[in-house]
């Protein structure tokens, strides 16, 4: 098995033994080609992004999937914005708080549906991570009155809020793509 197969599953695994929910994990053809058209999405974002959207329209296009219980795209762009989190924290050291400073700022300024996505990462972080209680306490405090997403969300959601609410969490996980390059840099 592939070295980060069998990572992701003693990630998944530990997860699940302190009764954390399983996050679904794409299997359907229409998740794996929607985790491919928002990477391609953020990889084209700030360069072009007319392409960019044209992708998250594509990756939207998918229809709720009743076994996963999510919209293939939707899922995609809400786990792209996880992973990305989740990798500046495990590449920080325990004293650099640019990973959360850079996700706060975002929280304070993203659309509805991009906050709710984010805050809900930042939750999942502070719950399954050992941050420094400051640290934990700035994640509660910045999220005190942002709704939990949806879950599962609703299935006859109309094609364009669905659209609308992947581009939204694209635009803030690009935003915070180039925050945590511009935070390495300096």
């Amino acid at each position: 098995m592939h070295p980060e197969a069998t990572d992701l599953l003693a990630a998944l695994r530990s997860r699940q033994a302190f009764g954390a929910p399983l996050p679904r994990i794409p299997q359907s053809p229409q998740a794996i080609a929607s985790d491919n058209l928002i990477e391609k999405a953020l990889r084209t974002w700030d360069a072009d992004r007319t392409r960019g959207i044209r992708y998250v329209e594509r990756a939207t296009q998918f229809p709720y999937d009743h076994h996963e219980r999510a919209f293939p795209g939707l899922w995609a762009a809400h786990m792209a914005l996880f992973s990305d989190v989740c990798d500046a924290v495990e590449e920080s050291a325990s004293d650099d708080r640019r990973w959360l400073d850079s996700a706060l700022e975002l929280l304070s300024v993203a659309e509805d549906a991009a906050r709710i996505d984010l805050a809900d990462v930042l939750r999942t972080i502070a719950d399954d991570y050992q941050l420094s209680k400051r640290e934990a306490a700035d994640i509660r405090a910045a999220c005190a009155g942002i709704p939990e997403p949806e879950d599962p969300v609703d299935p006859t959601l109309a094609t364009g809020v669905v659209r609308d609410r992947a581009l939204a969490v694209v635009g803030v996980t690009a935003e915070y793509r180039a925050s945590r390059g511009s935070a390495r840099d300096g």
